[in-house]
């Protein structure tokens, strides 16, 4: 199904990070769309242009546009070749070119530490049928345009051969970090570990931006204790294999099982990870079973400052009914009692 004909004045333009999105005087209110690195060879469209060709009822917006016989008057796109080409659209989410995905460079800190994925052929073939829709996020910096979103497109693109659209905008370091770290972080396939290792990165090296957990918490809207959780899967990790325990054993470290395994005693911990298997991990259940036995629960944490011995001040009182002489006791602060005054007799 190619779709029914249309023709118009463009009204409105709007640019996504995605989408080519226009209105037309001929159908007012209805929308068209085409993806962005959909007929690059097409002049710009612009408000006043005229366009005609051929569309069908969308998903997203009103109408899917298949195909463009023309846009009149306005200046050709250049044609992609294997150097990267800068398109003159502009938007606020950065400067649209497509590049070639070889020559991106990937950033220093990589989030995601099991590069494995399933599902990597099935992109890979899109990418060869329809090339990559949605642009990636880059920035320029002193050695080459640096990809800062999208590292499974990059790849897909490299391996089908195919050119990368990129949104590439002026970033800083920090900045470039917490986009990276908040896309990943809402993503299911991630792992406890790798969220906690990006976590705990961004408070090593953006101490300025982010001085605090709660900092942190705020910025990516999560709470404190999410962000202590996934960082105390990277520490029981680093603590697990500094025990002895193999690496490869660890990697799929949870909340969950840490919570439990922070139960235990220190000296048990390495060797009730090896309880079900010689492979995994032993269970969230499995470890919280060998933690609720004696033998191995780990003294509890204390908490606050150390307790003080109560501290006779030698002020006194006397009782206006009785006479009694009372001194003053402190035990802590704005915390006292009193005691009679023992006389010492000869």
């Amino acid at each position: 199904m190619t779709g029914e004909e249309f023709a118009g004045v463009i009204t409105h333009v709007d640019l996504t990070s995605a989408w080519v999105v226009v209105e037309l005087d001929t159908a007012a209110g209805k929308r068209y769309c085409w993806p962005i690195t959909y007929f690059l060879q097409k002049p710009k469209p612009a408000v006043g242009k005229f366009i005609k060709g051929q569309a069908r009822p969308g998903r997203v917006y009103d109408y899917d546009v298949t195909q463009i016989y023309e846009i009149s008057d306005g200046p050709a796109l250049p044609v992609v070749t294997n150097a990267a080409t800068v398109l003159p659209i502009a938007s606020p989410t950065g400067e649209l070119q497509i590049l070639d995905p070889a020559g991106i460079l990937s950033p220093a800190f990589s989030i995601r530490v099991d590069l494995d994925d399933p599902d990597m052929p099935e992109l890979i073939e899109s990418a060869r049928h329809v090339g990559i829709l949605e642009p990636v996020i880059a920035r320029p910096t002193a050695h080459g345009i640096e990809r800062v979103t999208g590292g499974r497109r990059q790849r897909a693109a490299k391996v089908a051969q195919v050119k990368l659209p990129a949104l590439v905008r002026q970033m800083s370091d920090a900045d470039a970090f917490e986009a990276q770290l908040i896309e990943n972080l809402h993503r299911r396939e991630l792992t406890d570990y790798e969220k906690g290792r990006a976590l705990k990165e961004a408070l090593t090296r953006f101490g300025d931006r982010y001085p605090t957990q709660e900092a942190l918490a705020k910025r990516l809207g999560k709470t404190s204790a999410w962000i202590s959780q996934h960082i105390d899967v990277v520490d029981m990790r680093q603590e697990l294999e500094a025990g002895g325990v193999y690496p490869g054993k660890v990697a799929d470290l949870t909340v969950r099982q840490v919570r439990e395994l922070k139960k235990v005693k220190p000296e048990e911990r390495a060797t009730l990870v090896s309880v079900s298997d010689e492979v995994a991990i032993a269970s969230s259940r499995e470890i919280e079973e060998e933690a609720e036995k004696p033998e191995k629960q780990a003294a509890p944490a204390k908490t606050g400052r150390p307790r003080q011995p109560p501290k006779p001040t030698a002020q006194t009182f006397a009782c206006r009914v009785c006479g009694e002489q009372l001194e003053v006791v402190h035990h802590s602060h704005r915390r006292h009692t009193l005691r009679p005054v023992r006389l010492v007799t000869k």
